[in-house]
């Protein structure tokens, strides 16, 4: 089966943060990771325990040092919402009876949640024995403003940022929006906080004439950016194209290992095929299906006019240079990006 060699099996297991907006292929990457056998995926730990740091904290002692409390607190929760996320994969050192146990104890407690939805936060959910764990990673689609305070707060937590292209994270936003309805995805009261809202002079007044679509350009990008500048020039961070990554997941998903300094196993690479399989159209939150199909589908929902709002927006950052150049090719200076091999400690 493989392990991570001699240097993971020890009582710290390595930590990985999972940066990306709502949308952007965030959750797949973390089942990918939960496939190892040694892992321990904590699904947006979060939203079970929010943090009180602000989404682009004005007093950065303060964010890191709140940050160390909740990602410590994090790292022990056992809620279904952050521990249960299916599918539930046996891990190393688990017995047959031990990992029927606990797929049924989070089914259970994901029934109840139909019935009563806070039961989403409930727990303990019984956990995986944690003697084989040598890895684990924490998916967040709500930290990107953060993500940087994060790396700080915690010294050997290693981050990876995985942007989706603008467009078709907001096509994917929009049909969402279409099928269940306005929830929260058109909130923007901190845009003019952020790093490029400031930059750019955003006001609240100016947000009110804005448009759906340009709301959810300026989120992408602002949240993005804050990222981007300085986790690109992070010893402990690399940057992941989604759209790369879905044109060759095996070959993205084995480079991203050799960079954080995990050994290969078998299991991951089944779990990448087998969830690569899927149809174009699956289900809005489904994990099987064929990414590729699901990362180019924009190209036919998005007008030309809407794609062009879409990009004088993101363009004016790093990151949406970046994002357009991958698309059509073309050089750009604005951001060499860092993806070493990151130190396996």
């Amino acid at each position: 089966m493989g392990g991570m060699g001699k240097s993971q099996q020890s009582a710290n297991p390595k930590t990985i943060m999972i940066f990306g907006s709502p949308r952007s292929g965030t959750t797949w990457l973390g089942k990918i990771f939960d496939s190892h056998p040694q892992s321990h995926y904590l699904h947006e730990p979060e939203i079970a325990q929010p943090t009180q740091v602000p989404v682009f904290p004005p007093d950065e002692a303060l964010a890191i040092s709140q940050l160390t409390t909740d990602i410590s607190s994090w790292l022990n929760a056992r809620d279904v919402r952050t521990t249960g996320t299916r599918p539930i994969i046996r891990k190393k050192g688990e017995s047959a009876f031990h990992h029927a146990l606990r797929q049924a104890n989070i089914y259970a407690l994901k029934g109840m949640e139909r019935l009563i939805p806070s039961m989403a936060m409930a727990g303990p959910v019984l956990q995986p024995p944690s003697k084989a764990r040598t890895l684990v990673v924490i998916k967040t689609v709500n930290m990107l403003g953060r993500a940087t305070l994060c790396l700080q707060a915690v010294p050997h937590l290693q981050g990876i940022h995985l942007v989706r292209h603008p467009c078709g994270q907001i096509a994917s936003i929009l049909r969402g929006i279409e099928k269940f309805g306005e929830r929260f995805e058109l909130s923007n009261s901190a845009l003019p906080y952020s790093p490029m809202g400031k930059r750019e002079g955003l006001s609240s007044q100016d947000l009110a004439h804005l448009s759906p679509v340009e709301i959810l350009a300026w989120k992408w990008a602002a949240f993005n950016d804050a990222a981007f500048q300085s986790l690109s020039d992070s010893d402990r961070a690399i940057i992941v194209s989604y759209e790369e990554m879905t044109c060759d997941p095996l070959g993205s998903v084995q480079k991203m290992f050799t960079q954080l300094g995990l050994d290969w196993v078998s299991n991951v690479e089944a779990f990448i095929r087998a969830s690569s399989e899927g149809a174009e159209h699956d289900s809005h939150y489904g994990l099987k299906r064929d990414p590729r199909l699901a990362a180019l589908r924009w190209q036919s929902e998005l007008s030309a006019d809407t794609v062009q709002t879409i990009e004088a927006i993101c363009r004016k950052t790093a990151v949406g240079r970046w994002a357009f150049s991958l698309d059509t090719g073309e050089k750009t200076d604005d951001m060499t990006i860092n993806t070493p091999s990151l130190p396996a400690g």
